[in-house]
């Protein structure tokens, strides 16, 4: 059945957060699927068959149609055994939507989401899996793109399925802003801000705590500094160096005025003599802050960072009002400092921190130097799960503010974060630190290399240092990429360049190589292009129609230039 909604003020103000995300993606007025000049809103058009609870813009229990984390005006809630097949033999254009499953009701449960074009499966979610979140309830899986062309298509059939042994009632999910529009239409917004933008492109540097916990010091860094100058990390673009925890005086950590202390057996010299030794490699100085320091001590300490020459402050383990008044002071203080939000996405921070002028923010948990874990929470997770956790968030963000998908696990060779820098086992490979790298630069997220840089090997220096997937990671165009092509393990990522360009990554999630190709219609794209295998720095020649790789490796990636 299809259930109605009802407006009242409560319901228009918790859905005012989505509003930002509807402007960006495109809304809909028209009622029927009609000529292909015009957008229309899936909830508006009637099904040709139908099985199963759906409702209209809203979740089937009447709530926000939220869909971890993302909270949709408009679009279809549906429960586990849907299946809505929709005539679309007159539209030329594509259909696109994000499918997620509801966290409230669904928090323990697992989903999948599937799109037939005729007989065809052209999307796959694979399984959606939220069991069992060790009692966090934060960074619940987030939803995946859906964009699928409809040229010479007759009937488009969704389902979702439940994919576990609980209740199939009790699961819900949605397709949010789902909806039909022409080829024409654009696929994204540039996000544009008000107030000053520190970082035009996502911030680049090296952090200290994945490789060095608290034990940081001042002849440390300094060797850090004279390394990325020596390994060519600087002229690369990595220009932040940031002091993660270890850095403040023990014990009592301000002074009798309420500033801050650092630690003097640490940095005898003092926090403004490193920042000048860093600034005069051509470098930037970066330091980590948290709420428990700095509350009721704000102008105090954004004083100091600017007596000091702090360019960039990571601010943690604090909520929205702290992260905005010790901002405020920073601001107050005068120096132009890039702002760190870190919250790991517990309050949206997505929603608020541009408006606060934030450069950037953190959007799930610490990643750990592993492919995968089947949980998010501060236990830390894997590559592959912050990446696909940040798909969805890609329309919050845009030259000067950027999501931040926390550090490169590249050449951090299996040192777990924490205290005691034991390693434990963990250590991504060779291909996996070339998806990080490849999906880092995809999504747009700042690049923080976290590994020792005084003893890179040559694989470590080759994916770091890579000019051309730098080039992409800082397009100035702003734009992250999503998924135009998901079908269970095999994955193709499109991000759009500022000179019409595109990039295109191919992912294999699978344990063995696979196959993996992609036509220009799942592009978008119309004309023939010039193509650059990104790892390999080599030219595959002028292609049009299709582009396939016959072999991508397990938990591997090509990553690829379209020239126009």
């Amino acid at each position: 059945m299809i259930k109605g909604k009802t407006w009242n003020l409560r319901s228009i103000l918790t859905l005012f957060p989505c509003l930002m995300l509807t402007l960006i993606l495109g809304a809909s007025g028209c009622i029927g699927l009609a000529p292909s000049g015009n957008t229309v809103n899936l909830a508006t058009v009637k099904a040709s068959q139908q099985k199963g609870e759906i409702s209209t813009d809203l979740s089937p229990a009447g709530d926000p149609l939220d869909l971890g984390d993302i909270v949709y005006a408009q679009g279809i809630g549906v429960k586990a055994g849907s299946e809505l097949t929709y005539d679309v033999s007159k539209h030329n254009g594509r259909f696109e939507a994000w499918a997620g499953i509801d966290p409230k009701v669904s928090a323990k449960r697992s989903g999948r989401f599937r799109v037939y074009a005729d007989q065809d499966l052209v999307f796959d979610s694979g399984v959606i899996n939220q069991e069992a979140k060790r009692g966090s309830s934060q960074n619940p899986t987030r939803p995946i793109r859906v964009v699928i062309p409809l040229a010479g298509v007759e009937k488009l059939r969704l389902t979702f399925q439940s994919e576990d042994d609980g209740d199939k009632a009790g699961l819900s999910g949605g397709w949010g802003d789902a909806k039909f529009v022409p080829a024409s239409a654009p696929e994204y917004k540039v996000g544009t801000y008000k107030g000053k933008t520190l970082a035009k492109t996502p911030p680049m540097g090296w952090n200290s705590w994945c490789r060095y916990g608290t034990g940081i010091n001042e002849e440390l860094i300094k060797g850090v500094v004279d390394a990325m100058v020596a390994s060519g990390m600087r002229d690369a673009g990595y220009i932040y160096v940031g002091l993660d925890d270890g850095w403040q005086a023990k014990g009592a950590k301000f002074d009798e005025k309420g500033y801050p202390l650092w630690d003097p057996e640490k940095f005898p010299s003092g926090m403004k003599a490193l920042g000048d030794y860093i600034h005069s490699k051509g470098l930037k100085f970066g330091v980590y802050s948290r709420a428990g320091w700095v509350k009721g001590h704000e102008t105090q300490f954004a004083e100091r960072y600017a007596e000091w020459g702090v360019d960039l402050v990571k601010y943690d383990f604090s909520n929205k009002a702290q992260q905005k008044a010790t901002l405020d002071a920073i601001r107050v203080a005068g120096r132009d400092v890039v702002f760190s939000v870190c919250e790991w996405g517990r309050e949206r921070p997505w929603l608020w921190a541009p408006g606060f002028n934030a450069e950037m923010w953190r959007t799930t948990y610490d990643v750990k130097d592993k492919w995968t874990s089947k949980y998010d929470n501060n236990g830390g997770i894997g590559v592959l799960r912050s990446a696909h956790q940040n798909e969805a968030l890609g329309p919050f963000v845009g030259p000067g503010r950027w999501n931040d998908l926390d550090m490169l696990q590249i050449g951090v060779d299996g040192y777990d974060y924490g205290h005691d820098r034991k390693k434990v086992g963990f250590d991504i490979t060779p291909d996996e630190e070339k998806f990080q790298m490849s999906l880092w630069s995809m999504l747009a997220s700042p690049l923080l290399a976290a590994n020792d840089v005084t003893t890179m090997n040559d694989h470590t220096k080759a994916v770091l240092l890579n000019k051309q997937v730098i080039a992409i990671n800082q397009d100035p165009l702003g734009v992250p990429g999503w998924r135009v092509k998901k079908l269970d393990q095999i994955e193709v990522w499109k991000r759009p360049l500022k000179n019409g360009d595109i990039a295109a990554a191919f992912v294999n999630l699978d344990e063995k190589p696979r196959a993996i190709d992609v036509t220009w219609a799942q592009l978008n794209i119309a004309d023939p292009r010039e193509v650059t295998d990104l790892w390999e720095t080599r030219s595959l020649g002028k292609h049009d129609g299709t582009l396939k790789f016959e072999a991508v490796p397990s938990h591997g990636v090509v990553l690829v230039r379209l020239s126009k």
